[in-house]
């Protein structure tokens, strides 16, 4: 594994956006779907994505990742691909996350990149491993 260098989140320069979950505006009545998950920050090029990860006592990690090329989201599991979190190391991202490559199965929308939709052609495809919160193309 290599040192941490993860670039925290600049607001200055960058956006948030929300996607999906439950946001928390305050009220007492709002009901969090999403109270057991743990947020992790991890860092693609200039991309700057936000995983849900669940631990679940005797039930493999689950991490769930939007896909910085098609933005669909995915679940990687720890029976499936290696995957370590250590929540005590980069602590400002929510914990040092490591996943072994993976690929995005997605398509890829055809009207807007023109790529053709048969034999596979149209999938994503972007296999990326995450190593210290940082994730590199693989």
């Amino acid at each position: 594994m290599s040192k941490p260098g993860a670039v925290p989140f600049d607001p200055k320069t960058e956006e948030v956006v929300h996607l999906a979950g439950d946001m928390d505006h305050g009220l007492s009545s709002t009901v969090r779907l999403d109270k057991n998950k743990i947020e992790i920050q991890v860092r693609y090029r200039d991309f700057l994505v936000t995983c849900d990860l669940n631990q679940i006592e005797g039930a493999p990690m689950h991490l769930l990742w939007l896909c910085p090329r098609c933005r669909h989201t995915s679940t990687i599991t720890s029976d499936k691909k290696q995957m370590s979190y250590e929540p005590k190391r980069l602590q400002q991202f929510g914990g040092e996350l490591c996943v072994e490559p993976f690929k995005c199965a997605w398509e890829l929308d055809s009207s807007r990149d023109g790529r053709r939709m048969e034999f596979g052609l149209g999938l994503c495809n972007l296999t990326l491993a995450i190593d210290c919160n940082i994730a590199k193309d693989a």
